[in-house]
């Protein structure tokens, strides 16, 4: 299995709800928030996207960017490497980008 997502199969309203209080928080706040999406390494996203059994990483994507959306929230980054043109020797191990992926795309802005 790949690392903590075995038996990941939905999205925890409680924990949705605590997410979106923060961000509401933070606007409030005036404080300018990022949401961050660290890339898989290809192999191991192409692993995730072809299996049912880890269906809910594309969920968590896309809840995060329409959640951001929502509340005007500036995104970077995607868990698929190829969105943000990172290849296999952007990588450590399947998990850890390199800087070399992290200083590409939608990543320079940090």
């Amino acid at each position: 299995p790949v690392y903590s997502l075995g038996g990941f199969t939905e999205l925890d309203p409680a924990l949705q709800r605590l997410f979106e209080a923060f961000l509401d928080d933070m606007q409030n706040r005036g404080i300018q928030v990022t949401a961050l999406l660290v890339p898989y390494h290809p192999i191991v996203y192409s692993e995730l996207t072809s299996s049912d059994k880890y269906k809910m990483v594309a969920e968590v994507e896309r809840y995060v960017k329409e959640t951001s959306n929502k509340y005007g929230v500036s995104l970077a980054g995607s868990y698929d490497p190829r969105a943000i043109g990172c290849e296999p020797e952007d990588f450590y191990d399947g998990m850890h980008p390199k800087a070399t992926c992290l200083s590409k795309s939608e990543f320079k802005t940090w």
